[in-house]
């Protein structure tokens, strides 16, 4: 197997993620509705919003069942697909630490994660030997299945206009790397208004 897991260099913000942004908690609730507040900082399905029960399907990465709002699950199934095509195996060296997990962000009682949709998810990918691993956030570099797979994203993305926000491009409010996070995924704000308007969601 060829190892997905090998870091790289994090691409600069400017050269990823183009014309979409990350989406922040008032449209997640205005689109999808609330999760039953207060959270915490443990996964608690039961409290996903009403909506997002309704919209629950399940993709199988690595062998595992994970959960996740309809057009999101319809567009990572596309976007693997799309991937094999240039990166044949990538699919199966590709697994998630989690889509839909209700609960409040690191380190706040008040923000809450956008995991919290079932429009998020954070990828693991395996190395030589087959064993997946997660890549921390704030370490400069990403995993090189990251940036193949961001490739198949960022070209479904232009043919359907379902843009996904890559997490490698966060930052801390003061610039740092901090809060770069390379194993993110997320629906961007301009992709969930578009399943809105196409009534999806």
């Amino acid at each position: 197997m060829q190892n997905y897991d090998e870091r790289i260099p994090t691409p600069a913000p400017g050269d990823i993620n183009t014309g979409c942004t990350s989406p922040k908690n008032p449209l997640l609730i205005e689109l999808l509705g609330s999760p039953v507040l207060p959270l915490s900082q443990e996964d608690q399905p039961e409290r996903a919003s009403a909506k997002v029960k309704q919209l629950e399907r399940d993709i199988v990465l690595h062998g595992h069942h994970y959960t996740g709002i309809a057009p999101f699950v319809d567009l990572l199934k596309r976007v693997f697909a799309r991937a094999e095509v240039t990166h044949p195996g990538l699919a199966v060296g590709t697994g998630s630490a989690g889509i839909l997990v209700v609960r409040y962000q690191r380190n706040s009682n008040t923000a809450i994660s956008n995991h919290s949709w079932g429009s998020a998810i954070d990828l693991t990918f395996a190395d030589a030997h087959g064993v997946l691993h997660l890549n921390a956030q704030g370490s400069g570099q990403v995993q090189r299945g990251a940036m193949m797979l961001y490739d198949a994203f960022r070209q479904e993305g232009d043919a359907t206009g379902e843009h996904v926000y890559w997490g490698a491009a966060f930052r801390s409010s003061n610039g740092g790397m901090s809060r770069q996070d390379g194993m993110h995924f997320e629906a961007s704000a301009e992709c969930l208004r578009l399943w809105k308007q196409q009534g999806k969601i």
